[in-house]
């Protein structure tokens, strides 16, 4: 379900994400040399959209729950536009770090989903 509104900035009102990759990493060290990360970044159609921080924590959890489908070491997820882009994408970066050291996708380290 998406949140209608006006267009965002760069014209796109579809709130559907926007896929840079795959591509090879470079200066992250906790993907190493020879890693290959798809990273995705998701515009919701309002800068305060209610479902967009839910949208990217839920589109990395189940791009990276399905890595027995891909061949990517990590899908990095960002919110961009958005009215609390800031403290998402920090818990976000924190998540794909913890993810590579531990192979989970939940917000604690642990097996379960957050709510």
């Amino acid at each position: 379900m998406g949140c209608d509104g006006p267009e965002t900035a760069d014209g796109d009102a579809s709130g559907t994400p926007e896929v840079d990759g795959p591509e090879t990493t470079g200066p992250d060290p906790a993907v190493g040399a020879d890693g290959v990360e798809l990273r995705l970044e998701f515009t919701p159609t309002t800068p305060f959209c209610p479902q967009g921080e839910s949208l990217a924590r839920g589109a990395f959890a189940a791009l990276n729950g399905l890595d027995d489908r891909h061949d990517y070491a990590v899908v990095r997820v960002r919110l961009r536009n958005h009215q609390a882009a800031d403290p998402v994408n920090d818990d976000l970066r924190e998540r794909a770090g913890r993810y590579l050291e531990t192979g989970t996708t939940s917000g604690d380290g642990g097996d379960a989903e957050e709510p």
